[in-house]
C-alpha cells in the first residue's frame, strides 16, 4: 500500500508507523468527528488509528480498528494496525493474529514479517519467531530499510543460538528459504509442486505448525482432504494452541466425511477463538450432514446470532435458507415440545 512507507518509531525497534509528534486532545476529537461523519471510510479510521497509537492510546485505536473492520468489507490495511497496536502494549497473541491476517491479505507487503516476528519473540516462541524475520528479511529489498534488516538478521541468530555475527551473506537452504519458495509455488496455482515444496521445508523444520499448516493448505487447495488433514493434524500436535490449524483441520475432515471428527476440531476452534462466527457455521453444516437437524438449527441460530460483519452478507442469507429448510421439516413433527434443552452443547 501506499501509506506502508509511513512508520512510527517506538522502543519495540521495529518497523511501525510515522505519527505527528504530540498529537493532542483536540487533533484525535477532529479525527473522532471524520470516522462519525464518514463510517464507511478506511482512512478515516486509519487516521485516528495512527494518532491514537502516536499517543499511546493503544485501546482506543484497537476499538476504532475493530469498528472499521466490522463496517468495511475492504480494510485490510486494519489489520497491520491491529497488530501494531496490539504489540505496542504487548498483547504478544492478539499482535500475532492480527500480523497473520495482514500477510494471509497483503503477503508481498514486508512490515508485518518483523512485527510478526517481534510478537512471537515476545510469546517466546523462537522458532517461529526467527522463521519470520528471516522471511522479512528474504523479502524486504528496500535500501532505506537497511537497518531493519540487519535488526532482522540479528534476531535470527540469536533466536538460533548462533553468534550474532553469523555471516548473513553466506547461501543457505534453511526452512525460510524453502518456504519462500513454497509460498511462492502456490500463490502461482501450483499445487502440486507447492506439497513438495513445504515437505521439503518441513525436513528442514520439522517442529514449526505453520510448515505443517501450509502444506495442508496446498493438499486442500488439491481437493485431497485427507492429506490435507493429516497434515493439519500435525500441525495442531505440535502446538495445541494452534488456532487456524484447527479451524482448516475441522474444515477439511468436513470435506473428507469424517464429520465426528470434524466436529470436535470445530469445538477445540470454538475453545480458542470464542468469539468467531465462522466456526458455528461450519459446525452447522457437519451436524446437518451427520442427520442431526435439531443441533444443526442450534449451530445455524448460534451463528446468525453472532455474526455482525456486513461482508458476511451471502453467509448470513444462506445460513437463514438453512435454518428456514430445517425448520419447515420439524414444524409437522412438533408436536411433543417440552421445556428442556435439547440439541447441540454449546459449550
Amino acid at each position: 500500500m501506499s501509506q506502508s512507507a509511513l512508520r512510527f518509531a517506538v522502543a519495540l525497534a521495529a518497523p511501525l508507523l510515522l505519527v505527528p509528534a504530540g498529537a493532542g486532545a483536540q487533533e484525535l476529537s477532529d479525527l473522532q468527528r471524520a470516522v462519525d461523519e464518514r463510517p464507511d471510510d478506511p482512512k478515516a479510521y486509519e487516521s485516528y488509528a495512527v494518532a491514537a497509537i502516536g499517543k499511546g492510546q493503544f485501546d482506543d485505536a484497537l476499538t476504532h480498528l475493530k469498528l472499521g473492520v466490522a463496517r468495511i468489507a475492504d480494510f485490510p490495511r486494519a489489520y497491520y494496525l491491529l497488530g501494531v497496536a496490539s504489540r505496542s502494549k504487548k498483547a504478544w497473541s492478539d499482535a500475532a493474529v492480527y500480523y497473520r491476517v495482514y500477510i494471509a491479505l497483503r503477503p508481498r507487503e514486508t512490515d508485518a514479517y518483523f512485527g510478526l516476528g517481534k510478537s512471537l519473540a515476545g510469546l517466546n516462541e523462537g522458532r517461529a519467531a526467527a522463521a519470520a524475520f528471516q522471511q522479512y528479511v528474504d523479502l524486504e529489498k528496500r535500501d532505506d530499510k537497511a537497518r531493519f534488516v540487519d535488526m532482522a538478521r540479528a534476531e535470527v541468530a540469536r533466536l538460533q543460538g548462533a553468534p550474532a555475527a553469523a555471516p548473513a551473506s553466506a547461501p543457505t537452504a534453511g526452512a525460510a528459504q524453502l518456504k519462500a519458495e513454497a509460498d511462492r509455488l502456490k500463490a502461482e496455482g501450483k499445487n502440486e509442486e507447492a506439497v513438495a515444496a513445504y515437505r521439503r521445508a518441513i525436513e528442514a523444520d520439522a517442529g514449526n505448525p505453520d510448515l505443517h499448516n501450509d502444506l495442508g493448505n496446498a493438499y486442500y487447495a488439491l481437493k485431497r482432504y485427507g492429506e490435507a488433514s493429516a497434515a493439519f493434524k500435525d500441525a495442531t500436535a505440535r502446538d495445541p494452541n494452534y488456532q487456524m490449524g484447527w479451524y482448516n483441520l475441522a474444515n477439511s475432515l468436513r470435506k473428507a466425511d469424517r464429520k465426528a471428527e470434524a466436529v470436535d476440531a470445530y469445538k477445540r476452534y470454538m475453545q480458542l477463538q470464542p468469539n468467531d462466527p465462522d466456526p458455528w457455521f461450519g459446525m452447522a453444516q457437519t451436524l446437518k450432514g451427520m442427520g442431526d437437524n435439531v443441533a444443526a438449527g442450534a449451530a445455524f441460530r448460534k451463528y446468525l446470532e453472532m455474526e455482525r460483519r456486513p461482508e458476511q452478507t451471502k453467509w448470513i442469507e444462506k445460513a437463514r435458507a438453512e435454518l428456514a429448510q430445517i425448520d419447515a421439516a420439524a414444524a409437522p413433527r412438533a408436536t411433543d415440545s417440552g421445556g428442556g434443552k435439547v440439541g447441540f452443547d454449546e459449550r
